[in-house]
């Protein structure tokens, strides 16, 4: 009994640190989410205050819940792919302490996390891979991503 509650804590334990590893890489794509959503609920309030002095509540209500929608389907939160030199020249020479030569023939710069599931463009995403690898690996989120689609 004892056995397995110590298995059972373990896995948790194991859960939440690669949940917490998945949150610390998205931290960026969440960060602007979350921008996203409080701009267009701020939009809604205040929408619906202005049109509540105008018109009656249910004619607010839904000119409110309009602009909310439209907020939402226009406006998307997006981030840069654009590499820094200094992230580049970073992650390059910790590439080259293995002992291998960097080549830009054979080898790209791979962000961990892709970007389109959120991955930044900062050092601590991004890995040196040779070319045929990071072309067949595409937009796979890597195994500890439990928040990868």
């Amino acid at each position: 009994m004892r056995d397995q509650s110590a298995v059972v804590a373990l896995a948790i334990a194991v859960v939440l640190g690669m949940l917490s590893l998945s949150i610390y890489r998205r931290r960026d794509y969440v960060r602007n989410h979350l921008h996203y959503y409080v701009s267009a609920v701020i939009v809604y309030v205040f929408t619906f205050w202005i049109a509540s002095h105008l018109l009656d509540p249910w004619k607010a209500l839904l000119l409110a819940m309009l602009v909310y929608l439209i907020v939402l389907t226009r406006w998307r939160p997006r981030h840069s792919r654009y590499i820094s030199r200094r992230d580049r020249r970073k992650v390059i020479a910790e590439f080259e302490r293995s002992g291998e030569r960097y080549d830009p023939k054979k080898h790209e710069i791979d962000h961990l996390v892709p970007h389109s599931r959120g991955g930044m463009s900062t050092s601590d995403n991004l890995k040196v891979v040779p070319r045929a690898r990071n072309r067949a690996k595409s937009a796979k989120a890597p195994w500890w991503d439990l928040l990868g689609k």
